[in-house]
């Protein structure tokens, strides 16, 4: 098997996920839509363990019923790529630490987390992929109150930030050097958009650091 795409899509009472349902699957390489539109609300910390060619997870477990995500997930996962919008529009409200520790390879990492109840964001989220491009939307309608700049400090490659911290009601400042270290970034577009929650003098350096910037364009 090298594709589980739509396999689960729309089974919208699917609740559970045997445990051993992956260990077989040694040659997957894309699961796709997988698990989109489920009832799914638990994963497990091992459950890719043997699916070490694994590439992409684009919207795998999209508006399932996840609360929380283990830590650990992908440690075995180092080929992987993609995780565009793997799990958006469900109900967590953390990130595990070093969530992303074996996964070097690491370029699309949009929508990921974008429309979940997340209130607190790890530093490190990003601190052992040095080749991501693209963050667009990932902390899409993010729940706190203020974000680190640590978090977008290995951002090196970014060039799409486009929407990353959209509709944050929440959020009342950022850091003047938010994205100092994506000096690579191209796009920006609606990246603060919808934040109504901000106050005071917009930072005066956010995209003092950028300046093959081109869209910042709502």
């Amino acid at each position: 098997i090298y594709s589980m795409t739509q396999t689960f899509y729309n089974c919208t009472s699917l609740t559970t996920i045997p445990t051993t349902l992956f260990y077989f699957t040694r040659r997957l390489r894309t699961l796709t839509n997988t698990f989109r539109n489920t009832a799914i609300n638990l994963l497990y910390a091992d459950m890719f363990r043997y699916c070490v060619d694994l590439v992409s997870l684009n919207n795998t477990f999209d508006n399932a019923a996840l609360t929380s995500v283990p830590a650990g997930l992908f440690n075995y996962n180092i080929n992987l790529t993609t995780v565009s919008g793997t799990f958006s529009s469900n109900s967590m409200t953390s990130i595990p630490e070093q969530f992303f520790l074996n996964c070097p390879l690491l370029n699309d990492v949009s929508y990921i987390f974008a429309h979940n109840q997340i209130t607190s964001i790890p530093d490190d989220i990003f601190g052992y992929s040095p080749n991501i491009s693209t963050v667009a939307g990932a902390f899409t309608s993010y729940k706190g109150t203020s974000i680190r700049e640590e978090i977008f400090a290995n951002l090196h490659n970014v060039t799409n930030l486009s929407g990353v911290l959209s509709s944050s009601v929440n959020l009342t400042s950022i850091p003047n050097s938010l994205f100092k270290e994506c000096t690579k970034v191209i796009n920006m577009s609606s990246v603060l958009a919808g934040c109504s929650g901000l106050t005071g003098v917009a930072p005066v350096d956010l995209f003092f650091y950028a300046p093959d910037l081109t869209n910042v364009s709502y």
